[in-house]
């Protein structure tokens, strides 16, 4: 990371710093000591994926300076986090600044608070390179994840593969081809997601049975299920679901679903059911879990169907959309064929299901 900040210009808008004066007291804000900048800059930099950030701490006509470059995105949730670090400092947030190129940005927020003696200012600059997604830019549209659902299949795989697109995978596990879809999506660098069935009928694998969803909780099935449907594929960029709609009917299950792929290291988890008045999206969040749904569910192309323009204007108020395809969808996969030229003229980018923000 050292060498990201041979590119980074700490520079600042001249205009904040040159009038950057000590104030009288403000009586709305409450008496603080000075802040442990360093700890303050590391808790910043720690909102990111661990790597992915350095930062320095400089001062400027007296006033400290907190720095960080990072190779990452920038999502609302993260401006919230650095926020809030700074706010139980007791400091006000008084100005934001940014600066945006398509994959680069810059942000430069200006902070006061109030000692015993003086109110002072404090001013964190962020900057961001090679960004899939950046807070508030609005060059952001025109991005567009598209996951093949349900593949069990080797002769599917090489089907879609042959579009020569960045694509994402969901991977039926406990299939005959399984473990070589897993390998083959790694060699080939496209985002590979685990397909698990969430019907307790198979997570038992007492198909004649009659298990519940409640039942699955109180036998304790769903540990050993979750490790054994990972264990099949392998390391992936997180779970999506199927058969779903019962198991996402019970909050209790959903709870006890999420915390178990969290301790099973999985960080992020995509709903395809997007059935109404189900909570799984809400609950993946509030438990921190990085989770998405399908904007759009790709079916019944027609041999007229202009995806690309579609998809054009699906994404014009969207920094990314979400596209679900079944992996056995021929029609659709002719769409997608169709269309392929017209992506780039429609200023469509092909992204990863993980780099959704």
């Amino acid at each position: 990371m050292k060498n990201l900040f041979f590119i980074f210009v700490f520079s600042f808008v001249g205009s904040l710093l040159t009038h950057a004066k000590p104030n009288r007291p403000d009586a709305l804000l409450p008496v603080v000591s000075d802040p442990d900048i360093e700890e303050l800059a590391r808790e910043i930099a720690a909102v990111f994926e661990q790597g992915s950030c350095a930062h320095v701490i400089g001062s400027r006509l007296g006033y400290p300076v907190i720095s960080v470059a990072c190779d990452t995105a920038y999502r609302e949730q993260d401006r919230t986090a650095i926020l809030d670090r700074v706010f139980r400092r007791g400091a006000r947030l008084d100005r934001e600044e940014t600066s945006f190129a398509r994959y680069n940005g810059s942000y430069l927020y200006s902070f006061t608070y109030r000692t015993i003696a003086e109110t002072r200012r404090l001013f964190v600059k962020l900057h961001f390179r090679n960004s899939f997604y950046l807070y508030k830019n609005p060059l952001n549209t025109g991005r567009v994840a598209i996951l093949i659902d349900e593949l069990d299949d080797v002769s599917d795989l090489v089907r879609w593969q042959s579009l020569g697109l960045k694509l994402s995978y969901a991977v039926i596990p406990f299939k005959e081809d399984s473990a070589e879809l897993a390998a083959r999506i790694r060699e080939y660098r496209q985002g590979l997601w685990l397909s698990l069935s969430l019907n307790p009928l198979e997570m038992s694998g007492d198909i004649a049975g009659t298990l519940k969803v409640s039942d699955v909780l109180e036998q304790g099935v769903l540990p050993q299920y979750i490790k054994s449907s990972l264990d099949a594929l392998g390391p992936t960029d997180g779970v999506s679901d199927r058969n779903s709609r019962e198991f996402f009917a019970n909050l209790a299950a959903l709870r006890a679903l999420f915390a178990e792929l969290k301790q099973s290291g999985i960080d992020s988890f995509f709903d395809t059911a997007r059935n109404p008045g189900i909570t799984a999206l809400e609950t993946a969040r509030i438990m921190s879990l990085k989770a998405n749904r399908a904007d759009f569910v790709l079916k019944n192309c027609g041999s007229r169907l202009d995806l690309a323009a579609r998809l054009h204007r699906l994404t014009k108020d969207k920094p990314a959309l979400s596209v679900l395809v079944h992996s056995k969808d021929k029609a659709c996969y002719a769409a997608l064929k169709r269309s392929k030229k017209n992506l780039s003229r429609n200023n469509l980018e092909l992204i990863s299901v993980k780099d959704l923000p």
